[in-house]
C-alpha cells in the first residue's frame, strides 16, 4: 500500500544497521572519536550500496513479476505507432561524435523497422562563453555523419537518422553557458518539438522533419547503453496494447489508467 516508503525505508534502515555495526566494531577495538568518525564516513557509501542490492534482491524474491500484455509487432510496427529512438548526449569532440554515430548505427542494425527512427539530442559542454572555437565545424561534421548514415541505410521515403542540437544559454545559478536543464531539458524540449508546441529550442535539426508530428513513442537511451535485438518492437507493442494505453481525466489531465512511461529491465555488463 505504501511501496515508496517501504522500499526507501528498508534501504535507510539497513544502511543505518550496517553503519552502526561498523561503529560498534571500531569502538570495540579501541578507536578514538576521530577514528570512529572516519569509520562512519568510509562506511556510509558502501553500506548504502549493499543495502540497495539486498533490498532489490528481496523485492525480486518476494514480489511476483507482473507481465504487461503486449501486441505482437514481430512483423513490423504499424505506422500509427511510429517510434523515435533518441540518445541525449554532450557533444565534446570528434572522438565522442564518432562514438555516438557508431552507437546510433548499431541501434539501427538491431532494431531496423520502417516506422522506427534514430536521433542524437546534443548540447555542447558547459563553457564560460556561448561559443567556443571549432564547435561550428564539429556541428557540421555531425550533420555530415547523419547524412552519410541516411545515404547508406535510407531509401525513398525513409531516412532513419537525425540530429537535433541546442545552443548554450546563460545560467546565472551555475555561472556558465550551458544547455538548459542538460539531459532532462533536451527530452522536455524534444517532446515539445514533436507536439508542435516549441520548435526553436533546437537550432540544428537535420533529417526528415516531416515525420515528427506522426511520432507516437520515444525510446531514450544513454550513450553507453546497448539495446537487444527487436527491443523497440517489444516496447512499442507493450505501450500500444489497449490495456496499457494511457487514459487521462478530461478536467484535470491526471493519469487515470495505463502508462505514459515504461522502463525495461536493465543489466550491467
Amino acid at each position: 500500500r505504501v511501496p515508496i516508503r517501504t522500499y526507501l525505508g528498508s534501504i535507510i534502515i539497513l544502511t543505518i544497521m550496517l553503519c552502526l555495526a561498523s561503529l560498534l566494531y571500531a569502538s570495540h577495538v579501541g578507536g578514538n572519536l576521530l577514528q570512529i568518525f572516519l569509520t562512519l564516513a568510509l562506511t556510509i557509501l558502501p553500506a548504502s550500496a549493499v543495502a540497495v542490492d539486498v533490498v532489490n534482491w528481496l523485492v525480486v524474491q518476494t514480489v511476483p513479476p507482473r507481465v504487461l500484455p503486449r501486441l505482437d509487432f514481430q512483423d513490423g510496427i504499424p505506422a500509427e505507432f511510429n517510434v523515435m529512438v533518441v540518445i541525449p548526449s554532450l557533444l565534446k569532440n570528434e572522438a565522442e561524435l564518432a562514438s555516438l554515430l557508431h552507437q546510433l548505427e548499431n541501434h539501427y542494425l538491431g532494431n531496423a523497422d520502417p516506422n522506427v527512427r534514430f536521433a542524437l539530442l546534443t548540447d555542447f559542454v558547459d563553457a564560460p562563453q556561448k561559443d567556443l572555437p571549432g564547435e561550428a565545424d564539429l556541428i557540421q561534421e555531425a550533420i555530415s555523419g547523419i547524412e552519410r548514415l541516411n545515404q547508406y541505410y535510407g531509401s525513398d521515403g525513409y531516412h532513419p537518422f537525425y540530429i537535433f542540437h541546442r545552443e548554450r544559454i546563460w545560467n546565472p545559478n551555475e555561472g556558465c553557458w550551458m544547455g538548459w536543464e542538460r539531459k532532462r531539458g533536451k527530452l522536455v524540449e524534444f517532446n515539445s518539438l514533436l507536439s508542435g508546441k516549441e520548435r526553436s529550442a533546437f537550432t540544428v535539426q537535420s533529417g526528415d522533419l516531416s515525420i515528427l508530428p506522426a511520432t507516437r513513442y520515444v525510446v531514450t537511451l544513454d550513450a553507453d547503453t546497448t539495446m537487444p535485438r527487436d527491443c523497440v518492437r517489444q516496447l512499442a507493442g507493450s505501450l500500444a496494447h489497449p490495456l496499457n494505453q494511457a487514459e487521462f481525466d478530461p478536467e484535470t489531465g491526471t493519469l487515470t489508467g495505463g502508462y505514459t512511461v515504461i522502463q525495461p529491465r536493465i543489466q550491467v555488463k
